[in-house]
């Protein structure tokens, strides 16, 4: 038995595509906006209903002159063979998502011929077309006979997609088209969905969060934890980074999409030192690196949880960097005493530590999990929505807090980190010197009147 066969739609899902066995009947809007939480149901809603479209349509014959010498192949000479096209990010998102379980809707019965793997399509026998696309290859999304068009995380894709490619071709034909997805910022996916939120001709949306308001739906409608597995929603909540969390679960339309940091402006001061103040502590976030990456070294106050001075070097020796880190640990020593210094160990931090602390340095060693990243990830957040740290006006820092990014990856986990071609490494060694921060401390005041008094020699140097 297919999946078609065996589909009973959720409450919500009925709403919008009816369910004959209940007499609720489709919703005939042209053009549909659906944002939905994760694990809601929309792609399999969505293509149940493509299918539906497509195994209703009589103009398949209509349109469709078969070959004398192949009669099974639909489309030669025709004026338009009607295709119903499945549209993802990407051409192998399509394949990772949809093309399987589009399979496992479609009856055997109902085949013309055997689906083509290649292309992803599937002809009906009312010589109808369902195939899959990637709004990676816009060219390719042109031809005649787009009578609907589903595209899922339209958010995803280049607005132009829509407005220069697919929606002139379903001008031709009168097509409709279903907009399915998570908010990823207020773009050009939110405008599609205010146009319906706010009754515009043609165009209907509905919204279903976990738990905060609905848009579109009857009020006692089941969603969020009545339709996710039992624990998921509260797992999520603890594991999830917050922004995530509400855009992907509560399905909030941040302004900035995967932009994890708020208030990077707000906290920028102009205060950069060279050296220590008498009395003052300080602690140093270090995120080591030789080659591609920067080697990034943070200096915090704690007497008020600033950033005083950002050094950063790359493709570099081993031997110099941890030369570098010793020398800057001594020169930020006062008579508070000798900073912290915080440490990330992961792959080549942990040979160095090793070296390091042998030498007689101590060193809070940090190893970098999805699960330590995605906690110090939060805790940046937090200081930086509550104003409790500042940071110096230094552009690659603000600019790597400003790429910083997620993604959410197919296995459900998220990576957070700089996009593809930049690097984030001042951010980490900025986590790495507020991690497990203890509170901040009052200065230490010397009475000395030699002002030398408060100088430590260094023991590698001699001076």
């Amino acid at each position: 038995m297919s999946l078609a066969e065996s589909f009973r739609p959720r409450d919500w899902q009925a709403q919008i595509i009816g369910d004959p066995l209940n007499d609720i009947p489709e919703d005939k809007t042209k053009f549909k906006v659906v944002v939905a939480h994760r694990k809601a149901g929309k792609t399999v809603m969505a293509l149940m209903y493509l299918f539906m479209l497509a195994y209703k349509c009589q103009d398949g014959f209509a349109h469709s002159k078969p070959s004398a010498k192949h009669p099974e192949i639909t489309g030669e000479g025709s004026i338009r063979v009607p295709r119903f096209t499945y549209i993802a990010p990407t051409f192998s998102a399509a394949r990772d998502i949809a093309w399987d379980l589009l399979k496992s809707i479609v009856p055997p019965q109902l085949l013309l011929r055997k689906p083509n793997e290649t292309h992803m399509e599937i002809r009906l026998t009312n010589r109808c077309i369902i195939n899959l696309k990637g709004a990676d290859r816009p060219e390719l999304l042109r031809g005649p006979g787009l009578y609907y068009a589903l595209m899922d995380e339209y958010g995803f894709m280049k607005p132009e997609v829509w407005s220069q490619v697919i929606q002139p071709e379903l001008g031709s034909t009168g097509g409709g088209a279903m907009f399915i997805g998570t908010p990823w910022g207020r773009n050009h996916f939110y405008d599609l969905f205010a146009l319906g939120r706010d009754n515009v001709d043609n165009w209907k949306s509905w919204l279903l969060p976990a738990t905060k308001p609905m848009v579109g739906f009857a009020t006692d409608t089941p969603r969020g934890q009545d339709i996710l597995a039992p624990g998921y929603y509260e797992d999520a909540k603890t594991t999830m980074l917050s922004r995530a969390f509400e855009q992907e679960l509560e399905c909030e339309f941040h302004k900035e999409g995967g932009m994890v940091f708020d208030r990077i402006d707000e906290n920028v001061v102009d205060e950069f030192r060279e050296y220590p103040e008498a009395g003052h502590r300080y602690r140093l976030g270090f995120d080591p690196a030789l080659r591609e990456d920067w080697a990034v070294i943070t200096v915090l106050d704690m007497t008020d949880w600033k950033v005083k001075y950002l050094w950063r070097t790359n493709k570099t020796d081993a031997d110099l960097l941890m030369n570098k880190l010793e020398n800057e640990a001594h020169r930020w020593t006062t008579n508070a005493g000798a900073p912290e210094i915080v440490m990330d160990t992961t792959g080549l931090g942990d040979p160095m530590w090793d070296f390091l602390t042998a030498r007689g340095n101590a060193i809070t060693s940090v190893k970098m999990s999805n699960v330590t990243k995605r906690l110090m990830v939060e805790n940046l957040v937090t200081k930086l929505n509550r104003d409790e740290i500042k940071i110096p006006r230094c552009e690659w820092l603000i600019d790597e807090l400003k790429d910083y990014t997620y993604e959410r990856l197919q296995s459900g986990k998220y990576r957070y980190g700089a996009p593809i071609g930049k690097h984030d490494d001042s951010v980490t060694a900025l986590m790495l010197v507020l991690w497990n921060l203890p509170p901040r401390v009052s200065p230490v005041n010397s009475f000395s009147r030699n002002p030398m008094a408060n100088y430590v020699p260094n023991r590698w140097t001699g001076y």
